[in-house]
């Protein structure tokens, strides 16, 4: 699962609470892009790594829980807000999407942090 700094950044300036981005538990995390820039990625590569996007993410209350203190947010954040502004109702109901699922489509190669992330 991948999500972009951008779009971490642009929730956090809609919550009351910022959010950290291991919330939302990504594999990798890209930066140097518009904000949800991702959701539009169909095939890329994060240096010789090729991926795909096999769907958006849709979050769950999972994200609703602070990992240091195990502690549900009473008012449901940042799913709440999430919900106001990240939700395709035909495709995915109630559930807002944040972040990109990938499949690998040449396994193998390794990822190290610093990789270039090019779309094609």
């Amino acid at each position: 699962m991948l999500i972009g700094e951008e779009s971490l950044e642009e929730l956090n300036k809609r919550l009351e609470i910022k959010v950290p981005m291991n919330r939302f538990r990504p594999n990798f995390v890209s930066k140097n892009n518009s904000a949800f820039s991702e959701d539009e990625w169909e095939k890329f590569k994060i240096g010789e790594s090729e991926f795909c996007r096999i769907k958006h993410c849709t979050r769950c209350l999972l994200t609703t829980v602070d990992q240091n203190k195990g502690v549900k947010d009473p008012k449901q954040e940042p799913l709440k807000t999430l919900r106001e502004f990240r939700l395709n109702k035909q495709v995915y109901g109630t559930s807002p999407m944040f972040g990109i699922n990938l499949g690998i489509d040449n396994p193998g190669i390794i990822v190290k942090v610093g990789d270039k992330i090019t779309t094609f």
